[in-house]
């Protein structure tokens, strides 16, 4: 071999071990890496055990008009990260306590509809604010009440009247109380119907992407993995408890801020106000309240950063509300004072009310509720009574 091919052999040489260094290195730190992130996760196991979820498969149904529905005549022990609870379900997917009364025709029946703030799978079903209130009424009225919890996870304002347009034509109710929770209640556009979603959709299985698109991605593949994260690492779960901050870009302040840059089209707050005064119309005269849950940030805000006003989405919501006639109630200063005094409104791993969330959102809307069922039994028409001749 010349000295030309000699030289020009070394350049080709010294990549190979280049990158055969560089290879070397990069499967020795994720060894490391693998090593370190075990013995955390053994460590924890053995002297700090975090509370890992308990998911069930089946627990949602596709329907045709509501893309989805919570299952029917449930009868399962869950943990979304907080406590073991039960979720029991009755023949049309309204949860319903384990051992829940024979219904009683001459009830005060209240209807409330709402997303997983409503449904509050984070407790027993006797803890909820829901049932909580209706207690509260029971003692209040001293007759017997029954709140149905319509509640349904990630559902949104144009669900809400689809569920309240379908209960009140199948069921008598002297009341609806819609719960509107400002996290991501706030849409673009609304929906008369949802594509119904297929079976256990909404129960995060593996699958292949089916077309290139990040949210396409997420479902097929972030929203399984983080499922399974959460139900079999503590690791994971300590981690996302010290790194979570109360000022995530939650679903509808990114909608609220895109709608701030386009300036196209009707403002989030309208959209949900006018789904609301549909469903005050369609009701006809059956009170409606609407109980207004501000999102963590405005919850937050006055204990941790002094939140500015152009935070809290709570105010705009309520003055499109109230603009349209409708009865509202504000949880908002409620929930801040008892955040700032504590212990927390919200629950330590999973971000839904604590049971002292509950006792607050009860407290606030049990009043409203009651001044609206006493208001309707002044309004109905007196019978006469009829003499004998």
């Amino acid at each position: 071999m010349n000295a030309t091919a000699c030289d020009s052999a070394v350049p080709a040489l010294r990549k190979r071990k280049r990158a055969k260094h560089l290879l070397l290195g990069v499967i020795t730190s994720s060894l490391a890496l693998f090593l370190a992130l075990l013995g955390a996760e053994l460590g924890l196991r053995v002297f700090a055990p975090q509370e890992v979820a308990v998911v069930r498969r089946g627990l949602f149904t596709p329907d045709d008009t509501f893309g989805y529905r919570r299952a029917p005549n449930l009868n399962v022990q869950i943990n979304t990260g907080e406590r073991d609870v039960w979720l029991v379900t009755d023949e049309k997917g309204h949860r319903v306590a384990k051992n829940a009364p024979a219904s009683d025709n001459d009830a005060v029946r209240v209807l409330a509809v709402g997303d997983s703030f409503v449904e509050a799978l984070s407790v027993e079903y006797e803890r909820t604010f829901s049932a909580l209130i209706e207690a509260a009424l029971r003692r209040e009225l001293n007759r017997s009440v029954k709140v149905v919890n319509a509640g349904v996870g990630a559902w949104e304002p144009s669900h809400y009247l689809l569920e309240a347009r379908r209960e009140l034509a199948d069921s008598n109710y002297d009341l609806v109380l819609v719960c509107l929770y400002l996290g991501n209640d706030l849409k673009p556009t609304r929906s008369g119907y949802f594509r119904p979603a297929p079976n256990n959709a909404r129960d995060s299985f593996f699958r292949i992407p089916r077309r290139l698109a990040a949210e396409e991605f997420r479902q097929s593949l972030a929203d399984p993995l983080k499922s399974v994260l959460e139900q079999y690492s503590h690791l994971y779960v300590l981690a996302r408890n010290v790194r979570y901050t109360h000022f995530e870009l939650v679903d509808s302040r990114k909608v609220v801020q895109d709608y701030a840059r386009s300036g196209r089209g009707a403002s989030p707050f309208d959209i949900a106000a006018d789904v609301c005064a549909d469903l005050a119309k369609m009701a006809g005269a059956i009170p409606v309240v609407f109980a207004v849950i501000p999102d963590h940030l405005e919850t937050f805000g006055e204990t941790y950063s002094d939140a500015p006003e152009s935070d809290k989405l709570s105010r705009p919501m309520l003055e499109a509300l109230e603009k349209r006639g409708l009865r509202t109630v504000d949880l908002t200063p409620a929930l801040v004072r008892a955040e700032k005094q504590g212990p927390s409104v919200f629950g330590r791993i999973d971000r839904h009310f604590s049971p002292r969330g509950h006792e607050i959102a009860a407290a606030v809307i049990t009043p409203v509720v009651l001044e609206r069922l006493h208001a309707r039994e002044q309004e109905r028409p007196t019978a006469v009574p009829s003499h004998a001749p």
